[in-house]
């Protein structure tokens, strides 16, 4: 085979090795926020993706760069989710959209298409510096985009960042606490009464959809 011919067989296989790198990714985005780090091991992964687990070192170092791109995913999925389905909104509207896909009951019983927070946030407390530092960095981001999304411009950017956090807060912690619940109807209640709450927060500032010539004017990353 000359140089030529063994050039072009290998940028046919890249496609294909990105195509199963991501679908590992995304396997094992699901299994970790279903099971935690500790209950998710290579094998599971690998056979969720229909693979064996020799295959798993083609693709990744060890776990560890596993979980840190399994995690970037799943936040991926949570911005979309939280961010990407309601275009540009701002304000009333935006918080009290974005807190009834979050605070609902397919939420609380779907751990492994939900939040990445809730589900891994005491595992990766002891995870490598490397795997907090981007779960970090994240979080940063979402928060960025939630004090955008509030959207009151006569509040001071102390103040928006603070009702961010506040809102943010609210769901995660009310998401944690009802999970482990065995009474459907405490579930119902935290989430009725986080909803109330996450409304009067809502009711105190403008609604705002802003758009530009060339599409939305913020993102995040």
């Amino acid at each position: 085979m000359s140089r030529s011919d063994f050039s072009e067989v290998t940028a046919q296989k890249e496609p294909k090795r990105d195509s199963t790198r991501r679908r590992i990714v995304s396997r094992a985005a699901k299994i970790l926020r279903e099971r935690g780090l500790s209950g998710s091991g290579i094998n599971d992964v690998m056979a969720a993706a229909g693979l064996t687990h020799g295959a798993f070192y083609a693709h990744f170092q060890n776990k560890t760069a596993l979980v840190k791109d399994a995690v970037n995913q799943a936040f991926d999925e949570a911005k979309h989710w939280l961010f990407g389905t309601v275009g540009e909104r701002r304000g009333r509207e935006w918080i009290i959209s974005a807190s009834k896909r979050y605070l609902r009951r397919e939420h609380v019983e779907n751990p492994g298409a939900g939040c990445v927070i809730v589900a891994l946030s005491a595992d990766l407390a002891r995870s490598d510096a490397d795997v907090r530092t981007l779960y970090t960095e994240r979080v940063q981001n979402i928060l960025s985009e939630i004090t955008y999304r509030i959207g009151d411009d006569s509040l001071a950017d102390d103040d928006k960042r603070m009702r961010a956090v506040a809102l943010f807060s609210m769901w995660v912690g009310v998401l944690t606490v009802a999970r482990p619940l065995t009474d459907p109807r405490l579930v119902d209640e935290l989430l009725r009464c986080a909803q109330m709450m996450c409304e009067e927060m809502a009711d105190k500032v403008p609604s705002r959809d802003v758009f530009t010539e060339n599409g939305p004017a913020h993102s995040v990353t």
